[in-house]
């Protein structure tokens, strides 16, 4: 058991999970300790992992990309989430191994048994204690996706259909997860979606943020 609690952040390209993680970050930042990450990356070789990972010369299999995840997940988890979830520090994060399971298992088409096999053995079936699935109107994520300044990414550049088996993914895991899951609709302004994110975290786990 770890002291702090562990928040996931998931959903498609372009729903604003990095803006509701600084608003959530500064919300609970008055009351706790926090400290905000993400995937793939987070740490210094998991960094440098999300920088194969990405690489437009290389054209990964699916079942190589999510190796490459899972292998950045583990170094991220053993000196960053976990260190800081043993002392107390809550720990907010920009997608996990839910977002592997959707991309690379409902989006790319590998076996989702395989996936789920291969991430509890490794991570000795280790989750968040909190999921937020940030949902919305696909086209509309993936226009605001597309204008970001830092410019279109792998997924990004992936047609529709792709991003509609991410999101079916998504919501697939969060209807089988009910206790650890909760879907916001993401078609709101940015201080209405967060005050529905702290309501889900205050009721979780019996605060008042």
């Amino acid at each position: 058991m770890f002291k702090g609690k562990f928040i996931t952040i998931e959903g498609c390209e372009g729903t604003g999970k990095s803006t509701q993680i600084k608003l959530l970050e500064k919300k609970l930042k008055k009351k706790i300790k926090v400290k905000s990450t993400r995937e793939p990356g987070g740490s210094l070789g998991a960094e440098q992992i999300r920088k194969l990972i990405f690489n437009k010369k290389e054209d990964w299999s699916p079942l190589t990309e999510a190796l490459l995840h899972i292998s950045a997940r583990n170094d991220h988890l053993e000196k960053i989430v976990k260190p800081n979830l043993k002392k107390g520090i809550w720990v907010i994060c920009d997608r996990f191994r839910d977002s592997t399971t959707a991309y690379q298992g409902f989006g790319n088409n590998l076996k989702l048994n395989i996936l789920e096999i291969m991430q509890d053995s490794i991570f000795n079936k280790f989750h968040a204690d909190l999921t937020i699935v940030l949902n919305m109107d696909l086209k509309k994520c993936l226009s605001r996706a597309k204008k970001r300044k830092f410019g279109i990414q792998k997924y990004e550049r992936m047609n529709i259909n792709f991003h509609k088996k991410v999101q079916k993914g998504f919501l697939t895991i969060a209807k089988k997860n009910k206790k650890r899951c909760f879907v916001i609709n993401a078609d709101q302004n940015q201080l209405e979606i967060n005050n529905e994110i702290l309501k889900v975290i205050n009721k979780k786990f019996k605060k008042k943020f």
